[in-house]
């Protein structure tokens, strides 16, 4: 039923997208005009299929696998054409105007969906390029007005820099990876929360803190400031009372109410399990940071000679080549930026460590070549010397 027109569609946007390669000539701009509304009829007809299936006496399990599917489609249907009409294309500026309009008729049916489907989206699916670059501009804005607001409040300086610097690298990896519709969801939801709850008059840097933890915002930048925070009360103690102040904490992170349900992180467990265990690891005296009254930094890094830009084409390779289980390039990058640190730079922000992954130079090859040369020649000469 709905799929028919939806085929319909994807043809339209196939002869769109492929035109130049099909017949081997530049597309006239009256043609994109045509195709302008031919995708705007066939768009109007597949709303108005849609609409009808709501209504209709079709099961819901059905309709969520219909719906997922022409939401899936239309996704990648927007993102087909964005990358042929960007600002970056070169297009003429009557060609580019009527790419945009077929753009914005697909994504009129994804809006539509969202509003009268909503119950029936997949929410965990990633957002088009198109509507990724919505949402940026409007979280944005909506950042720097909080982040204003906390400076005001006089909110600590190192909680502002892990939040900003953790919804950032969010939105950065984002034009790589993705961020889905929940991820947005969840990230206005809270820096709306934070906009209404913090006011003049407020406790601040506690009130603050307390909101990021029962939104599960479970960025490993906000756990290590926690953790750092914990840690410096805890030096800053009496030898006496350092472990009733740890219980305290860790039966005031217990009661917390954290709403699982929501999370920053979708590939990282619940702040709330994060910090309880790691209290508990203080408590029992496990770990470096717990073994020691030194007031150095509690977090800890491997320091490197390389590079960043060294350091990250030489875990691309090892991705490349299969050498990490986990496939989520995302959680693979946090993971090696957050426990790694070199020379030039202590702490290694996810934002710059994905631009080193993604864009190695000739003189950062030439110099991981060097090094990978005399790691085979260790080989060589160690495991199968020459008789």
């Amino acid at each position: 039923m709905l799929i028919s027109a939806l085929y319909h569609l994807e043809t339209i946007v196939s002869e769109v997208v492929n035109y130049n390669e099909i017949t081997g000539a530049a597309v006239r701009p009256e043609a994109f005009g045509r195709w302008s509304e031919r995708t705007a009829l066939a768009c109007k007809q597949l709303s108005a299929q849609l609409l009808q299936q709501l209504f209709s006496n079709v099961k819901d399990h059905t309709l969520v696998r219909y719906i997922h599917y022409h939401q899936a489609t239309l996704i990648s249907l927007s993102d087909q054409l964005s990358g042929k009409f960007s600002i970056h294309s070169n297009l003429e500026i009557v060609t580019y105007a009527h790419g945009r309009k077929v753009i914005a008729s697909i994504e009129g049916i994804l809006d539509l969906l969202f509003t009268k489907f909503y119950k029936y989206c997949d929410h965990g699916h990633v957002v088009s390029k198109d509507h990724f670059d919505i949402e940026c501009a409007h979280l944005n804005a909506l950042l720097v007005a909080v982040l204003d607001q906390l400076t005001v409040l006089e909110i600590n300086d190192a909680l502002i820099l892990a939040v900003q610097e953790s919804i950032s690298a969010k939105l950065t990896d984002g034009r790589y990876f993705g961020v889905s519709y929940r991820e947005f969801d969840y990230l206005n939801k809270l820096l709306r929360t934070i906009a209404d709850d913090l006011v003049p008059g407020t406790p601040g840097t506690g009130k603050f803190a307390d909101i990021l933890y029962t939104h599960n915002f479970n960025s490993p930048m906000f756990v290590r400031w926690y953790q750092n925070e914990i840690l410096v009360s805890k030096i800053n103690s009496t030898k006496k009372n350092r472990k009733q102040l740890l219980q305290k904490e860790l039966e005031r992170l217990e009661l917390c109410p954290v709403k699982i349900q929501e999370f920053f992180d979708a590939s990282r467990v619940s702040i709330q399990e994060l910090m309880v265990d790691w209290m508990r690891d203080q408590l029992n005296g496990r770990g470096a940071s717990a073994q020691t009254d030194s007031k150095s930094s509690p977090t800890q890094h491997m320091p490197l000679n390389f590079s960043v830009s060294q350091f990250a084409l030489l875990v691309r390779l090892s991705y490349l080549e299969g050498a990490y289980h986990l496939h989520n390039i995302s959680a693979i990058l946090r993971f090696f930026s957050s426990h790694f640190e070199t020379k030039k730079q202590l702490h290694i922000s996810v934002k710059s460590f994905t631009r080193a992954f993604y864009g190695t130079d000739q003189k950062t090859a030439a110099a991981v070549r060097d090094f990978l040369q005399r790691m085979l020649n260790i080989l060589d000469n160690t495991y199968f010397p020459k008789t």
